[in-house]
């Protein structure tokens, strides 16, 4: 089968003997940009060539997770190599050979890898965040995992701002916030803080059983004083019906499935917000120089990007190379894009101090507020506000 990957103004992927098991993952995943047809009529600089095995050559240097000899880089698993990464490169193709078994989480993680470098050919950047539309203007809730930004994200969205994206963003140097469309994934604390969800993914008592299940989940710490004997005796309970429901505690939704109203391509941006959690009493937001926020945005990418493919490996296999295997995903570059887009004077860059035991529901009005503010010292084209004297 031939089909495409195509994120709109951002990359396109031609995918040539495609399996079918690939195939109905890829279309899971991603529907919006997953397409069965091909594009016909479209020149790909990247194709991804599904073949049945791959083998390593004789002379390959093999470590536990990669291998390499002269001109070729690959990616391994338990049973041997499952993406071929051949060098050099034109600068106007790229193919790359990948096993028919890859794993679907893998082969997500490197077509994703692919979508990055094309955007930064093209000035743009993916930076680790949620983000939402707030009266049409792109808000971006950046953060280190586990910090909370999709359930503030989640908390906005309930409070009727159109959704965005969740966990990566793309930014411009031109002052854009585009949508990397996804399915969201939600673990039990996101559902604990936002139950509605739960709710519209499973309905009825399903929806209830779950939603109520990850709220006693959350608060199941030791020490933890809401941790009484009645709700420790309903979370067993509860646990038991979602095991015999078969009920999955972590979601990977589609935001149309609950019911989310989301952005069709892209917002001007107008905030960049860092979210922190620290012992303060209350939230505070403290203005970020944007090249202290593009370094701790690109500290985060590095950080969450670091799982499949580390620029540490390719100068290691090819040292006498300046060799990105064609990618061009390098600090230098993500550093300029981050900080053309965070510097322009439209944009407004913040670090949010949050108390540690602040809620979503609370933290998304005063973020709410804080933007509102912000939005009415610029018109809709980000220009200041003229007020007569």
């Amino acid at each position: 089968m031939e089909a495409s990957f195509v994120v709109d103004g951002v990359a396109r992927i031609q995918l040539l003997s495609v399996p079918e098991r690939v195939a109905s993952h890829l279309a899971t995943e991603f529907p919006t940009y997953f397409n069965r047809e091909g594009a016909a009529g479209h020149d790909h600089r990247l194709v991804v060539r599904f073949l049945p095995d791959l083998t390593l050559p004789p002379n390959a240097r093999v470590a536990k997770t990669a291998a390499y000899d002269e001109t070729s880089f690959f990616l391994l698993d338990s049973l041997g190599p499952v993406v071929r990464i051949d060098a050099p490169y034109s600068a106007d193709a790229c193919e790359f050979q990948v096993a028919e078994r890859i794993d679907g989480e893998l082969l997500e993680e490197f077509l994703e890898m692919l979508v990055r470098s094309e955007a930064l050919r093209q000035g743009m950047v993916f930076i680790h965040s949620s983000a939402v539309a707030v009266r049409g203007q792109g808000v971006v809730l950046s953060a280190w995992r586990r910090t909370g930004k999709t359930e503030v994200m989640l908390e906005m969205v309930r409070r009727g701002h159109a959704y965005v994206s969740d966990d990566w963003s793309i930014l411009s140097q031109e002052g854009n916030l585009h949508a990397f469309e996804k399915p969201i994934a939600l673990y039990t604390h996101d559902l604990a803080s936002a139950p509605w969800v739960a709710r519209a993914y499973h309905g009825g008592l399903k929806g209830a059983i779950l939603a109520r299940y990850s709220r006693l989940r959350s608060l199941a710490a030791p020490g933890n004083p809401s941790r009484t004997l009645r709700m420790r005796v309903e979370r067993r309970i509860l646990r038991s019906a979602v095991q015999r429901m078969h009920l999955k505690t972590n979601l990977h939704v589609a935001p149309e499935r609950v019911g989310i109203r989301q952005v069709s391509r892209s917002v001007p941006l107008r905030v960049v917000y860092m979210l922190c959690r620290t012992n303060r009493a209350d939230v505070s937001f403290v203005p970020q120089h944007p090249e202290l926020m593009a370094e701790r945005a690109l500290a985060n990418y590095r950080f969450e990007t670091r799982t499949i493919l580390d620029p540490d490996q390719l100068r290691f296999a090819f040292p006498s190379q300046e060799c990105d295997l064609g990618l061009g995903v390098t600090d230098a570059a993500l550093r300029t894009v981050l900080v053309a887009a965070l510097s322009r004077p439209e944009v407004h860059t913040y670090e949010v101090q949050i108390p540690l035991d602040k809620e979503a529901s609370e933290l998304a009005i005063d973020i709410e507020e804080h933007v509102d503010g912000i939005l009415s010292l610029h018109d809709a084209h980000g220009q200041p506000v003229r007020t007569t004297p």
